[in-house]
């Protein structure tokens, strides 16, 4: 009965002959003779094993050169993502993917995530570790390198890409030392020669202006960005260090071909000067900054388009507000008002906030608060 059952279970495992029915169980082994134009296969000898793509990667973090580590971390980041894994996923998990086996490595440097965003056979990634943001082409062989779109990519925070008809955008946010963000913008285009950077935001003097904790927008069709920022170092009226206030700038970049200015330029305007007024976006401290710049001018007649009455003009020149020579620090921020101080004595400013005829921030009073002996405030009528 046993070896009844033993020869049902071996049968349930190989295909029987008709000799087999007859004769009982096969024996223990079976030697198969191979057909003629087959040579048989050596069993002692096997294939080396290939360890899977993700292995791989993780493998090229931890080289130690510098350069072998990069071009090493390229090639395996492209067998990742044409492997079938890979384009089962989306755009996101693939990016959350590539980052756990960087990490996984343990030989990072920097804290830097990696970011996928694919669109047909095009996968534009930003590497981890500061490693730069490239573009791969999964229709091409898989040993090609991928076109390097910059290898300035330390801090990357975000990535988007605006994908066009032989072009797409490419945005981008790192974080600093500092602990504020840049924003950045890659052009690239298709021409008869293959992929290239057409223009690169980081490489043009006036982009890096209002790139500071900035955001961006870019249109559908690539024709526009529009970057809103903040700016360091653009008034001599005010202190603008640690967490002081800076005013916002709205700046337009318009395409021309394959590039980008910025509209309106700075040559449209009499001063630099008087084009940060016009690009600040509104605000109660805007309003301030050009308040006093325009005193310290004394371009009484711009600064009077700024005030909700003409005696805010004369109060600031009876407390010497309009000296040149004069550097202030902002102490406090409310929504109605703004106080700020100098050697002289510290004020207080109250500001009325835009209507839908009026897009500008008014001062509509000005307090002395200490220090300042000169002329106070008269009361303004209600």
């Amino acid at each position: 009965m046993i070896g009844h059952v033993m020869c049902r279970a071996r049968a349930g495992l190989l295909p029987l002959t008709l000799a087999l029915l007859f004769t009982g169980c096969a024996p223990a082994s079976v030697t198969f003779s191979s057909p003629s134009n087959v040579p048989p296969v050596a069993l002692s000898e096997t294939p080396a094993a290939v360890p899977p793509a993700e292995e791989e990667l993780r493998e090229a973090f931890r080289q130690a050169d510098p350069f072998l580590r990069r071009e090493s971390v390229l090639r395996a980041v492209g067998r990742v993502l044409r492997g079938a894994e890979a384009r089962r996923m989306d755009d996101g998990e693939l990016s959350d993917y590539l980052t756990e086996i960087a990490f996984s490595s343990g030989r990072l440097r920097l804290a830097d995530r990696a970011f996928v965003r694919r669109e047909g056979d095009l996968a534009v990634v930003g590497l981890p570790d500061g490693l730069g943001i490239v573009l791969y082409d999964l229709d091409a062989s898989p040993d090609a390198l991928p076109l390097e779109l910059t290898s300035w990519s330390a801090g990357l925070s975000a990535l988007e890409v605006r994908w066009g008809a032989d072009e797409f955008g490419v945005s981008f946010v790192t974080l600093g030392a500092d602990g504020a963000t840049r924003v950045h913008y890659l052009l690239t285009v298709r021409d008869g020669q293959g992929w290239k950077v057409a223009w690169n935001g980081d490489e043009a003097p006036d982009w890096w202006f209002n790139a500071l904790n900035a955001g961006i927008t870019i249109a559908p069709d690539l024709s526009r960005l529009i970057v809103e920022g903040e700016a360091e170092s653009t008034t001599l009226a005010f202190l603008e260090e640690g967490n002081a206030p800076r005013r916002v700038f709205k700046i337009e970049w318009v395409r021309e071909e394959d590039s980008y200015i910025p509209v309106p330029p700075v040559e449209a305007y009499p001063s630099r000067r008087a084009w940060l007024w016009a690009v600040a976006r509104p605000s109660a401290y805007s309003t301030l900054v050009e308040f006093i710049e325009r005193l310290q001018r004394q371009d009484v007649e711009g600064a009077a388009d700024l005030v909700g009455s003409p005696e805010i003009i004369e109060v600031a020149q009876s407390l010497d507000l309009d000296s040149p020579l004069r550097r202030y620090q902002v102490t406090d921020q409310q929504p109605g008002s703004i106080t700020f101080r100098d050697r002289e004595g510290t004020y207080r400013a109250v500001f009325e906030s835009p209507s839908p005829e009026r897009e500008r921030w008014l001062i509509v009073a000005l307090e002395v608060l200490e220090g300042d002996s000169r002329t106070p405030t008269p009361e303004t009528e209600e």
